[in-house]
């Protein structure tokens, strides 16, 4: 149990090291959310919140999708 614990943390932290790395030492790639900050930060806000409803639209398409999934009636199926 112990070893599986540390596994999944371990797995979060070269997760958090990795984005980290692309965040902050790598300034050539250019992702989404590099994108809203930087553009947050040179108060260019008309960018800034085009990049989050970019973000926000597959975000709430796959809460829904997954909702949609993860009925009570089909975790109860899953459990019996």
């Amino acid at each position: 149990m112990i070893g599986l614990v540390r596994s999944v943390v371990g797995m979060q932290a070269a997760a958090g090291l990795m984005a980290s790395a692309i965040f902050v030492g790598i300034p050539e790639i250019k992702t989404l959310p590099v994108l809203l900050y930087s553009a947050s930060m040179e108060g260019n806000y008309h960018i800034a919140s085009i990049t989050a409803l970019i973000l926000l639209v597959p975000s709430i398409g796959f809460m829904l999708m997954i909702h949609r999934v993860l009925k009570v009636e089909t975790l109860g199926k899953i459990g019996a």
